[in-house]
């Protein structure tokens, strides 16, 4: 379903944060590394990763987000739908599996 719809609208408000993470691309990754994730939604999020691995559009990434004020680890799969060079780091545009829920999405932006 969220496939067919335009990558102009969204269905989620979308909110900047900067929210470090470590990463993992599935299939491809020795081990996690860290990132930041610099956008986030309900269904998706953009960060920004190293240059060290490349990311590739359809690569499935695990986000490992340390929770403001909780602390709580929260683990998020997802599928890279863009990717580019910024600069010397790579931005990822990532659409995840499941939907957060409204509290750990309002968690997260509360910093």
């Amino acid at each position: 379903m969220l496939d067919k719809i335009s990558s102009n609208r969204r269905i989620y408000q979308r909110e900047k944060v900067e929210l470090i993470a470590r990463y993992f691309i599935q299939d491809k990754s020795s081990k996690y590394m860290g990132c930041t994730v610099v956008n986030l939604s309900r269904n998706g999020a953009g960060a920004l990763f190293p240059l060290k691995e490349k990311l590739e559009e359809g690569s499935v990434v695990l986000l490992d987000i340390l929770a403001p004020v909780t602390f709580q680890q929260l683990r998020l799969k997802g599928e890279v739908k863009r990717a580019q060079k910024r600069g010397n780091t790579q931005y990822a545009g990532i659409l995840f599996t499941e939907i957060l829920p409204h509290e750990t999405f309002t968690i997260l932006c509360s910093v």
